[in-house]
């Protein structure tokens, strides 16, 4: 695949935008699953916005270094990228609207707002993708 990044990306985000109650509940079934282990809601949502706040960041220099050493794009590595960096950037925006206390034991909408931040993250997406066709073009 040579350099394409915009055209499956434009995918993904057409698809994602149609995924993020999926994606959401993802998030929602794993805290039910970690509290079965002892790990209480709000330590749970706290480590795991550490944790996509973290790869958020890194995923995008990680896919750029390998990119630059391999030279060669394949639309798994892309899809692959794009679906976790997804996840990520919608669970570590959450963290700018609730906070893990309203989210475990508030009342409100419920993370109704992980939802929303699915959307939140598709531009930033797009926007990586023009940067990793401006960079490969620079290789």
């Amino acid at each position: 695949m040579k350099s394409n990044f915009l055209k499956p990306t434009l995918i993904f985000c057409l698809i994602a935008i149609f995924i993020p109650g999926l994606t959401g509940n993802l998030f929602f079934s794993l805290q039910n699953l970690t509290e079965k282990i002892s790990l209480n809601c709000v330590n749970y949502w706290n480590l795991v916005w550490i944790l996509t706040s973290f790869l958020a960041f890194t995923l995008p220099i990680i896919f750029i270094k390998n990119l630059m050493k391999t030279k060669n794009l394949t639309l798994t590595k892309l899809t692959l990228f794009n679906f976790i960096e997804y996840l990520c950037l919608q669970a570590c925006l959450a963290r700018i609207y609730i906070d893990a206390e309203t989210l475990c034991y508030g009342t409100g909408e419920d993370g109704v707002e992980i939802y929303f931040t699915g959307w939140l993250a598709l531009p930033i997406i797009l926007c990586l993708s023009f940067l990793f066709k401006h960079l490969s073009k620079s290789f």
